[in-house]
């Protein structure tokens, strides 16, 4: 009798547990994650022009956060870049870039981005997501790939 008494608890005290864990990992959800679609006519580019479009995709995953990005140029080109990174502000490896690695740092809806080509700081991004959770806005700042000076004031909208 005393047996069961004490399984039985232990198998409350874990559906406890591993409901609280849901619970506190759904109110802890990342706001970023989704997808992210460019609001050109809220944002600044300099230079110029901004690309037709551009859209983000967060998603949390075990080796951190998968990130990735389609651009359709001004003059009509497509790009796709992607990477997973944890925001610890260590490098990570890109994957169709012109950059190397990505660092990656997050202070409540504050995001930093820090891209690196051969060891070198090229662009810094500095993101908030809004409080209602409908937009993202990053100031991005640094050196094109084509040697321009970028500070860009990029807005996204989040598709639901």
């Amino acid at each position: 009798m005393r047996l069961r008494q004490v399984a039985l608890a232990v198998v409350v005290l874990s559906i406890g547990f591993w409901s609280a864990a849901a619970h506190v990992r759904a109110q802890a959800a990342d706001p970023l994650t989704g997808t992210w679609t460019l609001d050109v006519a809220r944002s600044t580019f300099s230079p110029g022009p901004p690309p037709k479009s551009l859209t983000l995709t967060f998603e949390d995953t075990a080796d951190g956060v998968k990130n990735q990005s389609d651009v359709v140029t001004p003059d009509g080109q497509t790009v796709h870049q992607e990477f997973i990174a944890k925001p610890d502000g260590k490098d990570y490896p890109v994957v169709g870039s012109s950059i190397d690695a990505v660092a990656l740092t997050r202070k409540g809806n504050m995001r930093t981005r820090v891209d690196k080509r051969a060891g070198k700081i090229v662009m810094n991004y500095e993101g908030v997501v809004s409080a209602d959770g409908k937009t993202f806005t990053v100031q991005q700042k640094g050196t094109n790939a084509q040697g321009q000076a970028v500070s860009n004031t990029v807005v996204f909208v989040k598709k639901m």
